[in-house]
């Protein structure tokens, strides 16, 4: 029997399948329990009554969510589906695309609340409807039976839905010249034959027709030999489109070497000038001494080492300051070895891991970075600048306290706020790139090791060892990693520095909030840049984040983790922290 059922319109059976995959792996229903008609098709044989086959197929527990954009609204089949399960008092769940709001929906559906993509909160939402059905269906509700999963395919749907938008790809020149060629080739070919079949009825008729064939053998003649014009016509257009394009190409080529030599020379100047710039403030740099703690499998403490780390204080008013600490430069391996990636697949059932795949060596130039996530003190100093490109909310934060974290700010408010506090400073403040980002996080080198000895003594998944307890960061500590016991969940942010730092003297850099990084999302490292600088293709509007937050299950707190959000999503789990690459002499 059908217990949920999706209504759709048939130009969004892309966003109806990857629903359905969404309430596959959120909840314990199985195929059968779900009517998708772009999944199981919707076809009646004649002489079947529609009004009454649908009646029979969401009759009993039964949830209908419809899936409302443009084109739905236009069928009446959706509306139809709708307004039935109204009538009988059924769940309806109206999911709203882009650019459809609540008064757009028809009749009696203004009265329901619902998901709308446009919302900024809509995983949350998401994750509410999915409770929801579970009341409803008198399921146990395990709306994270398969979180991992569940949470990508959710992230998946959202993005698709955002983008959503049907198009035709346009034609180049060339491919219509092209086939503006088989046309022509295919009319003279139907018109020689037309000749010939003129020809050889002439031969055969009598000679008081032979004018009247003639006159047609001289027309179809003349056609051929004007088709046959154009088409050497149209062959060389071809050939002068041909042979622009591999000029240009070749132009294009040669204009990109001269550039890219341009780029080396321009980064050579840049790094020596950086390397003097950081002679110079290394001489005005502060220090500071913390402990560092390692733990075994079962979260026990195994070693604690006394360690010293420079900074500079960058002064924002207000008595407020934003300590940068100095990060030596150096060379890691980035990423996971297949061999861990293919156990936690297998443990904890989310393909996403292979997203770390494959590893590879960074060189990182050193840098600064935030001892801390931007807290909330820090923001309002900065949010209360002018305006350079976007405006910025002063207390955007879900959990209010100064010294914790500011949440609620999406990567394009992150990047206002390092455009601000750089015309501020007058250093260059802007967000990690992921390989500065995880290079920090780990505070180890790998000058002169194997990946061998790298995977087997350096490749931990947390900076303070092989797991993650409650006394060492801020996560869901009712879900365990390791060996380790179940900790506390508190629920929401913490303030900042409260847990213990890596090696470098960075703080929080697992769970707290998530950390907005420079880089555009990459389906794995393939044709990643090894220099330490941000990936950025502009191709994608999702960001990658890093570090898990105070909601996160330890497996999304490690090292290696790369998830992603939409560059203007605010949600009360994400935040960021900021590098300076050369501060000025203080």
């Amino acid at each position: 029997m059908t217990r949920i059922f999706i209504s759709h319109s048939h130009a969004d059976q892309v966003i109806a399948k990857k629903l359905v995959d969404y309430l596959l792996a959120a909840l314990t229903v199985g195929d059968a329990d779900i009517r998708c008609t772009s999944v199981s098709g919707h076809k009646l044989p004649p002489g079947k009554n529609i009004e009454g086959q649908l009646k029979k197929e969401i009759n009993g527990d039964i949830a209908l969510i419809g899936i409302l954009t443009q084109s739905s609204l236009r069928s009446q089949w959706v509306l139809f589906e709708l307004g039935a399960a109204w009538g009988m008092g059924k769940l309806v769940i109206p999911v709203l695309g882009a650019g459809v709001k609540k008064e757009d929906l028809p009749g009696p559906l203004k009265g329901y609340i619902p998901v709308s993509i446009e919302d900024q909160e809509v995983a949350f939402a998401l994750n509410d409807m999915i409770g929801e059905l579970a009341s409803n269906l008198n399921e146990i509700e395990e709306k994270f039976r398969n979180r991992n999963s569940a949470e990508r395919i959710r992230n998946e749907l959202i993005r698709d839905f955002k983008a959503w938008k049907p198009q035709i790809p346009p034609q180049s020149s060339e491919l219509a010249q092209s086939q503006e060629i088989e046309k022509l080739e295919a009319r003279i070919q139907e018109l020689k034959q037309n000749l010939s079949e003129a020809q050889s009825q002439l031969k055969s008729q009598k000679l008081s027709h032979s004018q009247e064939l003639q006159d047609q053998a001289r027309e179809i003649n003349l056609k051929v030999q004007q088709l046959e014009q154009e088409l050497a016509k149209a062959r060389s257009q071809l050939a002068q489109v041909q042979e622009s394009a591999v000029n240009a190409s070749r132009a294009h080529k040669d204009q990109l070497h001269k550039e890219l030599e341009q780029k080396d020379n321009e980064i050579m100047r840049l790094r020596e000038k950086l390397v003097e710039q950081n002679q110079v403030a290394s001489q005005n740099l502060k220090s500071f001494s913390f402990e560092v703690v390692t733990v075994n499998e079962k979260g026990q403490e195994i070693k604690r080492e006394p360690k010293q780390a420079s900074y500079f204080a960058e002064k924002l008013g207000n008595n407020i300051t934003l300590e940068m600490v100095s990060i030596p430069g150096g060379k890691f391996i980035m990423g996971t070895e297949d061999q861990e990636i293919e156990r936690l697949v297998k443990k904890f059932g989310w393909d996403g891991y292979r997203r770390e795949q494959p590893q590879h060596e960074v060189t990182v130039q050193p840098f600064y970075m935030g001892k801390f996530q931007i807290t909330q003190a820090q923001w309002q100093v900065i949010a209360s600048l002018p305006k350079l490109e976007r405006d910025l909310e002063l207390e955007p934060s879900s959990f209010n306290g100064e010294n914790r974290p500011v949440e609620k700010v999406s990567w394009e408010d992150a990047v206002e706020f390092c455009q601000r506090l750089s015309q501020k400073t007058g250093n260059e403040y802007r967000l990690p790139s992921e390989a500065e980002w995880e290079y920090a996080c780990r505070s180890v080198m790998s000058e002169g090791l194997t990946l061998e000895v790298w995977n087997r003594e350096y490749c931990k998944p947390f900076y303070f060892g092989e797991t993650i307890t409650d006394k060492l960061a801020n996560y869901h500590a009712d879900y365990i990693y390791a060996s380790e016991s179940k900790g506390e969940y508190c629920g929401e942010t913490a303030a900042v520095g409260k847990y213990p730092p890596n090696a470098f003297g960075l703080y929080d850099l697992h769970g707290n909030v998530w950390e907005w990084c420079e880089d555009d999302l990459h389906d794995s490292y393939k044709n990643t840049p090894t220099d330490g600088s941000a990936w950025l293709s502009g191709e994608s509007s999702d960001k990658v984040i890093r570090g898990g937050s105070w909601d996160s299950y330890p497996y999304n707190c490690r090292s290696a983790i790369r998830r992603y959000f939409t560059r203007g999503d605010r949600l009360s789990n994400i935040g960021f922290r900021v590098v300076c690459v050369a501060p000025s002499n203080k």
